[in-house]
C-alpha cells in the first residue's frame, strides 16, 4: 500500500471503532494545517454537547513497538508538533492507526510537559522530526473514557496556560472597562484565587511539604485582599499542619488550635461571612473548649475517687471539682445546641464535618456521667449521639461521600465502647461498611473495626497473657495514664498491676496456690479492667492460709526471713507440690479457679 492508501484505510478503521456517541467531522479539505478532523460528543438524545477536540490521524502499515513491547513509537515532523503545541488553542489528540493489526493508539499533546521539553531541545538542535512515544495500553475503543479524561485535562491546561500569558491585551481591556465591570472582574478574580489556593494547599499537604504549606497558608490567612472563604480555608490547612507536626494530645496542640480558632472567629465576624462559615468557626472553638473541659472533668473525677479515704483532700477536690463539672456540662450543652442548629440549617456537609470533631468527647462525658451514677443524663447523651450518627450515615450515603461514611462508622464503633452495647455497635458498623464501594476505604474501615473489636476482646480465652498485657498498656496510654512516670501516682498503680497481672511466677511453686484480686478496686483498675491494679491475695486452698498486699512479690517472698507467704507457710509444708514445667497461667484458668473457689475467696476478701 502507498501512503495515500494507508491514510484512507486508517480513517476507515478509526471511524469504524469510534464509540457511537462520538461525532467525527473530517477537516482535511479546510486547509487546517496538520489537523485531519474534529470529534464532538453527543448526549443521549443525539444532540451535540460542545465537548470538542481536534484529531491528527496518522496511518502506519506496522506501528513500531519498542521498550519490550510497552511503547508504540511514531515519528512526527517537528514543525507540525510545534504548531500543535504553541499555536492551537483546543486540545489536539494524536491518533496513530496500525492498518495491519487495526490497533488504534492515542496521545494527548499540548499538556505533556516531557514532550514539550523534548520538542524545545529538538528545535535547539535544528531537528526535522521527533519521536512520539505512546503507551501500548492507550488504545481505542478500549480506553475511550481515559481518552476523554485526557482531553478534559488538556482543556484545563490550555485555560490555565492562557491565563498565565495574559499581559498587555488584558491591561488595555481593563483601562477601557466601566467601574461595574472592573468590580465584577475583581470578584471573579478572588473566586478564582480561592480554587487556586485550595488546590495548591492540597498538593503541598499530599506531598508532605508541611513547612511550605504553613508559610503559604499563613500569608493567605493574613491577606486582607482575599475573600473570607479563601482565608478561612487557609486557616483549616494550618490546623492540618498542626495535626501533622504537633502531638494532638499535648497542651501545645491545644494552645495552637485555640489561638487559631479565636483568630478565625474574629475573621468571620469582621467580614460578615456566610452562615455556614460562621457556624463552622464557632464549631472549631467549641470543639477545643469541649476537649479541654471534658478532659479536666475526667481528671477531677479520678482525683475525687483517689481521695475518697482522705476527708480533707476529698473536701478540697470536691469543692474544685464542682466548678469543673459545671463548666464541662455547659460546654457539652453548647455543643449539643450547636450541632442541632447545624442540623436545622440543612447544611449536610457541615454536619458531616462537625460530628467527628466533637463525638468522641461527648461520648467520654456520657461515660463519665454513668460512672458517677447519673444514668439518665448519660443515656440522654448516648441517645442524642446515636441520632446524629444515624443521620450522618444517611446523609453520607445520599451525598455519595464515602470518606465521611468511614469517619462516622468509626465513631459509631467507639462512642459506646465502655458499655455492654459495644459489640452491637461494632457489628452494626461492620455491616454498614459493606455499603462502601471504594475498596481502599472499605478495607481501612473494616480493619479499624476489627482492631477495636480485638482490643476489647483481649480478655477472652484465646488471648495470651502477653496479648492481654499489650492491650492494657495501650488502653492505659489512651486514657492518659503515664505508668513510666514515677510522679504519676495512678500510673504507678497501673504499673504494679501490669507487673502482677500474670502471677505464674508465684503459683508455679505449688498447685495448691492461687492469686486473686480484691473486689475493692480503685478507679485505675476499674477504668482499665485491670484487676491486678489493686490489692491482691495469695491463698493456699489446701491449708487455708491467706496473705494480702499491693506488691505480689513482697506478699509471697519478702526479703525479710520472718515475713512473706512463702517464708511463713510454704518452706516447711509437707503438701507443697510444684506444678509441671509445661504448665502456664492464663486468664481462662484464672476465671475457672475463682469460680470454683468463689465462697472462700469472698470470705477472705471480706476480712
Amino acid at each position: 500500500m502507498n501512503a495515500k492508501e494507508i491514510g484512507r484505510k486508517a480513517g476507515r478503521v478509526l471511524e469504524f471503532y469510534l464509540p457511537d456517541h462520538w461525532i467525527f467531522r473530517s477537516q482535511e479539505d479546510q486547509e487546517d494545517y496538520g489537523i485531519d478532523g474534529e470529534i464532538e460528543l453527543a448526549n443521549e438524545s443525539d444532540n451535540a454537547t460542545g465537548f470538542i477536540f481536534k484529531a491528527q490521524i496518522k496511518g502506519q502499515k506496522a506501528v513500531s513497538i519498542i521498550e519490550n513491547g510497552t511503547t508504540a513509537s511514531f515519528s512526527l515532523k517537528l514543525e507540525r508538533l510545534r504548531y500543535y503545541m504553541q499555536e492551537v488553542e483546543i486540545p489536539v489528540i494524536l491518533i496513530v492507526v496500525d492498518v495491519t493489526t487495526k490497533k488504534i493508539f492515542w496521545k494527548s499533546l499540548q499538556d505533556d510537559a516531557q514532550l514539550r521539553e523534548s520538542m524545545n531541545l529538538a528545535l535547539d538542535n535544528s531537528q526535522k522530526n521527533i519521536a512520539i512515544h505512546i503507551p501500548v495500553t492507550d488504545t481505542l475503543p478500549e480506553k475511550d473514557e481515559e481518552l476523554l479524561a485526557s482531553v478534559e485535562a488538556n482543556m484545563n491546561w490550555l485555560r490555565a496556560s492562557a491565563l498565565s500569558r495574559m499581559t498587555s491585551p488584558i491591561e488595555t481591556m481593563i483601562k477601557k472597562s466601566p467601574d461595574v465591570l472592573i468590580a465584577e472582574m475583581l470578584e471573579k478574580s478572588k473566586q478564582t484565587n480561592f480554587h487556586l489556593f485550595s488546590e495548591a494547599f492540597e498538593r503541598l499537604y499530599v506531598s508532605g511539604e508541611f513547612d511550605a504549606l504553613f508559610d503559604n497558608a499563613k500569608d493567605v490567612l493574613n491577606s486582607a485582599t482575599e475573600k473570607v472563604e479563601t482565608r478561612f480555608c487557609a486557616g483549616l490547612y494550618i490546623e492540618r499542619v498542626y495535626l501533622q507536626k504537633v502531638d494532638p494530645r499535648s497542651e501545645e496542640y491545644q494552645r495552637l488550635c485555640f489561638n487559631l480558632y479565636v483568630l478565625l472567629i474574629e475573621l468571620v465576624r469582621e467580614n460578615k461571612a456566610k452562615e455556614y462559615i460562621r457556624l463552622y468557626s464557632v464549631l472549631l472553638l467549641r470543639s477545643i473548649r469541649l476537649k479541654i473541659s471534658v478532659d479536666a472533668d475526667y481528671h477531677y473525677y479520678l482525683s475525687a475517687k483517689m481521695s475518697e479515704n482522705d476527708d480533707l483532700t476529698k473536701w478540697v477536690v470536691d469543692f474544685s471539682r464542682s466548678q469543673v463539672v459545671l463548666r464541662a456540662a455547659k460546654e457539652v450543652e453548647k455543643v449539643v445546641h450547636l450541632i442541632n442548629r447545624i442540623i436545622f440549617s440543612g447544611n449536610k456537609y457541615l454536619l458531616l464535618e462537625a460530628l467527628p470533631r466533637i463525638g468522641t468527647k461527648v461520648a467520654v462525658f456520657a461515660h463519665r456521667l454513668s460512672m458517677d451514677g447519673l444514668d439518665e443524663q448519660s443515656n440522654y447523651l448516648y441517645t442524642w449521639m446515636k441520632f446524629c450518627i444515624d443521620l450522618s450515615i444517611d446523609l453520607s450515603k445520599e451525598l455519595d461521600q464515602e470518606n465521611f461514611i468511614a469517619e462516622i462508622l468509626v465513631l459509631n464503633s467507639t462512642f459506646k465502647i465502655n458499655t455492654p452495647e459495644a459489640d452491637f455497635h461494632l457489628d452494626e458498623s461492620f455491616e454498614l461498611s459493606k455499603l462502601i464501594k471504594n475498596e481502599s476505604i472499605k478495607t481501612s474501615v473494616t480493619d479499624t473495626i476489627a482492631k477495636i473489636k480485638a482490643d476489647i476482646k483481649k480478655n477472652n480465652e484465646d488471648a495470651t497473657p502477653e496479648d492481654e498485657l499489650k492491650f492494657f498498656r495501650e488502653r492505659a496510654k489512651a486514657l492518659g495514664f503515664n505508668y513510666d512516670d514515677p510522679k504519676d501516682e495512678m500510673g504507678q498503680i497501673i504499673k504494679q498491676g501490669l507487673k502482677d497481672y500474670n502471677p505464674e511466677r508465684v503459683i508455679k511453686d505449688c498447685e495448691n496456690l492461687i492469686v486473686f484480686p480484691s473486689s475493692a478496686q480503685g478507679i485505675p483498675a476499674r477504668m482499665l479492667g485491670l484487676p491486678s491494679a489493686a490489692m491482691k491475695w495469695v491463698h493456699c486452698i489446701k491449708m487455708g492460709h491467706a496473705m494480702g498486699g499491693w506488691d505480689l512479690d513482697n506478699i509471697y517472698k519478702s526479703p525479710i526471713e520472718e515475713f512473706g507467704f512463702k517464708n511463713q507457710y510454704c518452706k516447711s509444708c509437707e503438701h507443697r507440690n510444684p506444678r509441671t514445667s509445661d504448665w502456664h497461667w492464663n486468664s481462662k484458668w484464672q476465671n475457672e479457679e475463682m469460680q470454683k473457689h468463689k465462697e472462700i475467696i469472698t470470705k477472705i476478701d471480706s476480712m
